[in-house]
């Protein structure tokens, strides 16, 4: 923040001035890059989907397998493995995606990145409880006992809740999964990630 401040307020030699905005601007965390993208010329600045995205010219796109294996695993703009395992890497939240591929087709995987809420299966149905001490959870139901039931939450962490501390206990109609995953990729690399989850049978 104070480098993108500085920048912002031309207090750095030119040089140095040149080297922070290219470095930031390039940065993996989109927080980063953000900070320092708006000080490059319009040309210069990469091109990212944001949330208006074509779905038949993205389809229409070959995409790189080996690309997109590499834009799962690590690139910190996919979020895909805070909840989901491949090959038994990431969390296991959401459903596992080793053969996603075999299960929908390029279309349906990208309709389930653009709207995760659209169908979501019985056993994803995130829930909100809310307990007699006024606290608040979200998450998925991981077991029902007699007299408890255990919440996973988007981040991994689980918890168990006895039924006589609920107040309420609602299921929701939207996902855990987030909207919009896409929006801080290029066309290329949303090509790239399709082509890899695709090829996963």
């Amino acid at each position: 923040m104070r480098l993108a401040h500085a920048v912002d307020q031309r207090k750095l030699h030119p040089t140095v001035e040149s080297k922070a905005i290219a470095s930031g601007s390039a940065h993996p965390s989109p927080a980063v890059r953000d900070l320092f993208e708006r000080f490059l010329p319009e040309e210069q600045r990469v091109r990212r989907l944001g949330t208006s995205i074509d779905i038949h010219v993205l389809l229409a796109m070959p995409g790189n397998i080996e690309r997109g294996r590499d834009l799962y695993f690590k690139n910190s703009a996919v979020l895909c493995q805070n909840c989901h395992q491949i090959e038994g890497k990431g969390r296991k939240v959401g459903p596992e995606l080793s053969h996603i591929g075999k299960k929908y087709n390029k279309g349906q995987i990208l309709e389930n990145l653009l709207d995760p809420s659209k169908v979501i299966e019985e056993k994803y149905v995130a829930y909100v409880i809310q307990t007699r001490d006024g606290k608040t959870r979200t998450g998925l139901v991981l077991e029902r006992g007699a007299d408890a039931v255990t919440l996973i939450d988007a981040q991994g962490n689980s918890e168990r809740i006895l039924f006589k501390n609920i107040e309420a206990f609602e299921p929701q109609r939207k996902s855990l999964m987030p909207d919009n995953l896409l929006r801080d990729l290029t066309a290329e690399q949303a090509a790239d990630l399709l082509a890899y989850l695709e090829s996963l049978k």
